[in-house]
């Protein structure tokens, strides 16, 4: 999840600036078995060290390298519905969403109450967090425990739940170094912005199913789209097993749509190559329809003189 382009997707716990070079194996280790007794490492010691480990691995996959690994934050839910509050609001401004059925504005306090409820909303359900204003990564381990807890997950599931929302994040920070994604976001707006955002999430969810089928962690993925996508935890009110109906335009917070349209999309047109989908976040679909439907959109083509344009076979170079 990225907050776009405000932030994209508080008391900080700790801070972490990883060695922009760490000598780590191209293939992160799947983890042992955990005992049901054994307590739940989803700190900021337990963490950063993984995203070292996993991001040689999405290098390979996506062929592109890291500019150096972002900073990654542990946060709670409080904290992270009081990051998002600000720029609920400010588009809840934007987009007139402030604007009573009558015609008049809200006041302040009714704002206030409708986009801390929404934060509130989305940060019960998130696990973590691109900030591109400030290149870090918010990584909240509470969701995955208070939801593993209700529904009788696993340590071991928790924590590559965890573990791979993170690598999602990091997916979306190699964007932003890469294709200029918060520069590019900030410039759009409406459908054109929408499509760039899907291609983006897209491209993050399908890289991420691939590092968990590399690890064998084949069901924590699963759990996580279901969540993602809106159908593990359904909203009150809605048919468990249904997503819930989209909320007001929460600009950083897509909609089970963005993920699952943009995922379909980028597996379309990129396949089994996801080095592909570069050429997709560099020149998106503007119509909704072409998401939608990927295959009224045609792809621009891979350059050949890219010098990263190469097989996502072959280990790709930690800088």
């Amino acid at each position: 999840m990225t907050l776009l382009p405000a932030i994209f997707t508080s008391l900080l716990i700790a801070t972490a600036t990883p060695d922009p070079d760490p000598p780590a194996p191209p293939t992160p280790p799947a983890q042992p078995a955990a005992n049901a007794s054994e307590p739940i490492k989803n700190d900021l010691l337990d963490l950063d060290p993984w995203a070292r480990l996993a991001a040689p691995e999405i290098e390979r996959l996506t062929a592109r390298s890291f500019t150096k690994l972002p900073p990654i934050r542990v946060v709670s839910e409080d904290d992270l519905a009081t990051t998002l509050a600000k720029p609920m609001r400010e588009a809840m401004i934007r987009m007139r969403a402030n604007v009573k059925r009558d015609g008049t504005p809200m006041s302040d306090l009714e704002m206030t109450v409708r986009t801390r409820s929404q934060a509130y909303r989305v940060a019960a359900r998130t696990l973590g967090l691109y900030d591109h204003d400030q290149k870090v990564i918010l990584v909240i381990p509470q969701t995955a425990e208070k939801l593993g807890k209700k529904r009788a997950w696993s340590p071991e599931t928790i924590r590559r739940i965890t573990r791979l929302a993170l690598a999602h994040e990091l997916v979306h920070a190699l964007q932003d170094q890469t294709a200029d994604l918060a520069v590019r976001l900030d410039a759009l707006s409406g459908e054109p912005e929408k499509c760039l955002m899907a291609v983006s999430e897209g491209h993050a969810v399908v890289v991420t199913d691939a590092l968990a089928e590399t690890l064998g962690w084949s069901t924590a993925n699963m759990v996580l789209n279901g969540l993602v996508t809106g159908v593990e935890e359904p909203a009150p009110g809605t048919t468990p097993g249904t997503p819930p109906p989209p909320p007001i335009d929460l600009h950083g917070s897509p909609s089970a749509s963005v993920y699952q349209s943009g995922a379909a999309f980028v597996r379309h047109h990129a396949g089994t190559s996801l080095p592909k989908a570069w050429s997709l976040l560099a020149s998106p679909p503007k119509a909704w329809a072409d998401v939608l439907d990927p295959k009224r959109f045609a792809p621009p083509a891979l350059d050949p003189a890219d010098p990263q344009a190469k097989p996502n076979s072959e280990p790709a170079t930690t800088p």
